[in-house]
């Protein structure tokens, strides 16, 4: 994913996995730190299984990629940082762009 700016297949279930995996348990804290963000890595080697399994399941991959709007590496790096970000800030932040 470095430098490209396309994603593969890979790339696409990774992530919006990823994704899912902090939404679902975006409120477990500890300290104020995130717990899904101290087991990022030990979630990608849970998953890798199951991503290497599903490459080639076309179907899956384009539901992930409409569900999450997946198309290249900045949608990625932006769906996963809004998720820091309370919802009235990401509305003001959109209606900055708006004008």
């Amino acid at each position: 994913m470095y430098g490209e700016e396309k994603l593969n297949n890979h790339y696409i279930i990774r992530y919006g996995l990823t994704k899912e995996f902090f939404e679902g348990f975006a409120g477990l804290k500890h300290l104020d730190i995130e717990i899904p963000l101290c087991l990022i890595r030990h979630f990608h080697i849970w998953i890798q299984p199951f991503v290497d399994l599903n490459l080639s399941n076309k179907a899956y991959v384009q539901t992930l990629q409409r569900k999450h709007h997946l198309y290249s590496a900045e949608d990625i790096q932006h769906r996963l940082q809004a998720r820091n970000q309370p919802a009235n800030k990401r509305k003001k932040r959109d209606q900055k762009k708006s004008l």
